[in-house]
This record gives C-alpha cells, structure tokens and sequence, in this order.
C-alpha cells in the first residue's frame, strides 16, 4: 500500500514531505508500530531550469478586451 505524507498531514501533523529527515521519522515510526516500509520514494523533485507558477488573480486589461493581466506566485 501507498501512502503519501500530504494525505498523513490531513489527519495530524506528521511534518514537511519535501523534509527527509521528517519523511524518515514517520517511515520509522510506523516501524516502530509493526507496520513494515518496505521503500520510501520521493514523487515530484524539481527538475533543474523548470519554475513553477499558481495563476493567482486574472484581471481585465482596461484597454483591450482581448488582454488580460495575470497575477502569479512563483515557486523556485
């Protein structure tokens, strides 16, 4: 069975998925519960040269009704 952290972090606070050390704690304490991990994997590393962005806010240019301006956040 797979499990991923960010569905954990629903239920408790159970740490940071992108954190090693806290994906290793809960992989260790599930051990420690008699529930075997059998393999830990990472699902969605960055990739180099590649930016992320959420589309935060759309807004009507007030010029052009075909222009929009759009807000972005962007992750590194």
């Amino acid at each position: 069975m797979k499990i991923l952290l960010s569905w954990l972090n629903e239920y408790g606070d159970f740490g940071d998925p992108t954190n090693a050390d806290a994906v290793q704690r809960v992989a260790d304490a599930l051990t420690s519960l008699g529930l075997e991990v059998a393999s830990v994997e990472t699902v969605g590393e960055t990739v180099p040269g590649v930016v992320t962005a959420r589309v935060l806010r759309l807004e009507q240019h007030p010029d052009a009704a075909k222009i929009t301006s759009d807000i972005l956040a962007f992750f590194v």
